[in-house]
């Protein structure tokens, strides 16, 4: 969406006073807030499919479409108080950011060396219990670690595969989408885990 002096918009959210919320337009991926604290807010925006996905304190608000003309995109971060969700009219707010962070959610060095081996994980989505099973994998010592949305690592282990093993995992965590990495130290796996 456009809007400004010729600025291209990949996505916006808006805060009211009321404690409504929603993105990009009013009655778009709307969302409730506490007003008298502070709120996590976590966006992630998937490049490669053009997707834009809001967390509010840990809960997933949902998906939707992210981008901008000629492949460009920029990220504005400013705070502006309505009283509804309407956006009609301004009014003053208590409006404070802290500890804003940007993280690529990519493994650096390893992209060209992809693990070959049979890797299930099940059930996906689940409620933090969960099982890996190899299958015709190189016999070596795997790093199993699991991040979550941030980047922050909530588990970590080691397993000795010999062509085939299994590994069941029993996470204590938020509903949301966490990150399953394998590694043997040169080549390296991703896939995205659901908890409910």
């Amino acid at each position: 969406m456009t809007g400004g002096a010729g600025y291209q918009y990949g996505a916006d959210f808006f805060f009211n006073a009321d404690g409504s919320g929603f993105t990009d337009a009013p009655g778009t991926l709307t969302f409730t807030h506490n007003i008298a604290a502070w709120n996590t807010v976590r966006v992630i925006v998937n490049l490669t499919s053009g997707t834009k996905e809001l967390f509010i304190n840990g809960t997933s608000i949902g998906t939707a479409p992210w981008g901008a003309a000629a492949g460009f995109g920029v990220a504005d971060i400013f705070g502006v108080g309505y009283s509804d969700g309407t956006a009609a009219t301004e009014v003053g707010s208590e409006f404070f950011m802290d500890d804003v962070e940007l993280i690529q959610l990519s493994v650096v060095g390893l992209e060209e060396n992809t693990l070959d081996a049979e890797v299930s994980m099940y059930p996906s989505p689940n409620n933090g219990q969960f099982k890996l099973d190899f299958k015709n994998a190189q016999s070596d010592n795997y790093t199993v670690k699991i991040t979550d949305v941030s980047g922050l690592e909530v588990e970590s282990s080691n397993i000795n595969v010999n062509e085939s093993a299994s590994m069941q995992f029993n996470l204590n965590v938020a509903a949301g989408f966490y990150f399953v990495t394998i590694t043997n130290g040169t080549t390296s796996l991703t896939q995205k885990n659901s908890v409910k």
